[in-house]
């Protein structure tokens, strides 16, 4: 399976789960975060069909981070872009890529573990990673930080504004973590830069 395919497995999972997404984004704050990222996704899918095979996988995750801004997509749609962005341009490996990813969502975002937000997946994901870890213990280790965000209050965005609300919820953005690391256990590419 090459980059694109693999990006391709990806945005599929995110169409399956959008349901989801939209439900706990109902929960938390005003119900767009499933349609927003399905519009992103759609994005990034209409782009794979027009670029060309021979393009770079830096190029590529570059024009596929590009979509998903431009998809406008909102705040998490523009930091998980960002964090694409950085990881095509400074990751050499999938560790790399997704420490990057994770240090520029959290700088643009000011999110630190512990605030109800996506970086309480991506955080211990990455840190599993770090250690040498392989894909499916870094997916355990996000599906772990996301369930945790139900025990979180919301410091930042929309859940800081519906805390009593968001109890007991899991975070949209963390949840839609685990799912992407989940299906890149699945599929066991190793193609990311």
């Amino acid at each position: 399976m090459n980059l694109r395919q693999y990006i391709d497995a990806l945005c599929a999972r995110v169409l399956l789960e959008v349901d989801n997404l939209t439900r706990l984004d109902q929960a938390v704050g005003d119900g767009d975060f499933g349609t927003n990222i399905e519009r992103g996704v759609l994005a990034i899918r209409a782009l794979l069909s027009r670029l060309p095979h021979s393009l770079a996988n830096r190029d590529l995750l570059l024009e596929a981070a590009k979509a998903l801004n431009a998809a406008g997509c909102g705040t998490s749609g523009t930091l998980l872009s960002f964090g694409m962005m950085s990881g095509a341009l400074r990751g050499e490996s999938v560790t790399s890529f997704c420490e990057s990813a994770l240090n520029r969502i959290k700088a643009a975002g000011k999110a630190q573990l512990g605030e109800k937000t996506l970086v309480d997946a991506l955080g211990p994901a990455v840190d599993v990673l770090r250690r040498g870890g392989n894909l499916a213990q870094a997916a355990l280790a996000a599906a772990a930080g996301a369930t945790k965000t139900k025990e979180m209050l919301g410091t930042k965005g929309r859940s800081f504004y519906s805390q009593s609300r968001a109890a007991g919820i899991e975070d949209p953005g963390a949840y839609l973590i685990a799912a992407l690391f989940d299906e890149a256990a699945r599929q066991q590419a190793g193609v990311l830069p």
